[in-house]
């Protein structure tokens, strides 16, 4: 009895399960990393998801001179109807970078960059999905002043792996760059 399901047992168990590692997925080169619409993998099941951001409505004054102002309002689109959207903040002008796999839980981590109103503030988190909800990996501080000045793949720069461990750049008020490692 036990050869008979032997073979069976071998093919199962050499298939592996939708939870593998990123690394042995197929990854196509030509993803879109950072923008208003990224892919990747950000649930670990060797598909290629996307997640984009659309304006629903756009902001009405200025947060300083007009007491009734209103910021721009944006929805999340997720190709995944299994990802949640829970855990996800937009502020304004929101942009993503697919940070690739940082923690090793096979996921595609996300961060979410967003700009003050005035495009002196820069606010970034780095998210990973998992559990039905996103979760704050990572929120690096970015020096101010800098605005849009900086860019997406400047900001990509700043959250890496080094010797299998997450390392960020944080910046104070005087622009002085520190590595931290989480």
């Amino acid at each position: 009895m036990l050869k008979k399901f032997l073979p069976l047992f071998l093919i199962l168990t050499a298939c592996g399960s939708s939870t593998d590692s990123n690394s042995s997925c197929d990854r196509p080169k030509d993803l879109v990393l950072l923008g208003e619409k990224v892919q990747g993998d950000f649930n670990g099941d060797c598909k290629i998801e996307s997640i984009e951001i659309k304006l629903v409505k756009e902001s009405k004054g200025t947060p300083i001179t007009d007491s009734d102002y209103e910021p721009n309002e944006y929805d999340l689109i997720i190709s995944d109807q299994n990802i949640s959207k829970k855990g996800i903040s937009l502020g304004d002008f929101p942009k993503f970078i697919n940070e690739g796999d940082l923690n090793g839980d096979g996921n595609d981590e996300l961060s979410v960059v967003t700009y003050s109103w005035n495009g002196t503030l820069v606010y970034m988190s780095v998210m990973s999905f998992g559990g039905n909800s996103w979760k704050v990996l990572v929120s690096p501080q970015i020096e101010p002043g800098l605005g849009t000045d900086i860019t997406l793949e400047e900001l990509q720069k700043r959250v890496y792996l080094k010797e299998g461990k997450i390392h960020y750049i944080n910046s104070d008020l005087e622009g002085i760059k520190t590595e931290k490692q989480l």
